[in-house]
């Protein structure tokens, strides 16, 4: 299938743009459902990339795929050079492939650095039988941790909510703590599964540009699946759009909304 995408695509290719995942002739069947088929989409390394579709189009499924909680029947999941197709969701994790919900919902009564701080691993100082009875080795872990949570609260805008409890936060803050805990957890690709839902229109916008400013100057990536298409589309630099297990559209975002099979699929035609 030909879409409105293939030119932006080759255009991308030949400015060097990094793709960071790439899924390769992904097929997905549950008994005689072929909910995947053949799908192949690219994510570029401090690029907004939009997955839209109606309801059983297979956006969650390829989301399961690509964060390793289901297996495909045919195909390949490509991350930073690597195939990661059957490696499990934590190994993905560890490798810097995050989707928000993989990391625990925020502790509402500790305050915002406390949950930051609680997504870091690695503390020598847990440790019953060796590091954690010196002193000096996990002092020093403490500080470089409290100094890069300060500084991915800073990053994601919330550094002047350090002290604040989590459950006195907005929707939208929430989002922006759960992007901060996936990067403390080492993230640098991010799934967000509808960040939009529940947040009020007007601070969408304060919570994109803050998306936007990660994968600008930090150089996140992200891959956004999202129903509220009107609000955040703007804010996207490229998107695929699925229906029936295909990827129907792709390219930039007003170019995919405006196809007529997306119209289409959307009408239920």
């Amino acid at each position: 299938m030909a879409y409105a995408g293939q030119e932006h695509e080759r255009l991308q290719a030949s400015q060097g743009e990094e793709v960071v995942l790439e899924t390769v002739d992904i097929v997905k069947r549950f008994g005689g459902i072929v909910a995947l088929n053949k799908v192949n989409i690219k994510l570029r390394k401090g690029k907004i990339t939009l997955l839209i579709g109606p309801n059983g189009s297979g956006k969650t499924t390829l989301v399961n795929v690509i964060s390793g909680f289901i297996k495909p029947d045919e195909g390949k999941v490509i991350f930073k050079g690597r195939e990661i197709t059957h490696l499990p969701p934590h190994e993905r994790v560890k490798m810097g492939l995050v989707r928000t919900f993989q990391i625990p919902r925020p502790f509402p009564n500790l305050t915002v650095l406390e949950n930051v701080l609680a997504a870091a691993e690695g503390n020598p100082g847990e440790n019953p039988y060796i590091a954690g009875i010196y002193k000096r080795a996990w002092i020093g872990y403490e500080r470089k941790a409290l100094e890069r949570a300060l500084s991915i609260l800073d990053w994601v805008g919330l550094l002047a909510k350090w002290d604040d409890r989590a459950g006195d936060l907005s929707g939208g803050q929430l989002k922006l703590l759960e992007i901060a805990r996936a990067i403390m957890k080492g993230a640098d690709t991010i799934i967000m599964d509808e960040p939009a839902a529940g947040v009020n229109p007007r601070l969408v916008t304060e919570l994109f540009q803050k998306i936007i400013k990660l994968a600008r100057e930090q150089h996140v990536t992200f891959l956004i699946i999202e129903h509220r298409i009107g609000l955040v589309a703007k804010y996207m630099d490229y998107a695929y759009a699925m229906n029936m297990g295909e990827v129907i559209a792709e390219g930039k975002p007003d170019e995919v909304l405006n196809n007529p099979l997306v119209l289409e699929s959307y009408l239920g035609g």
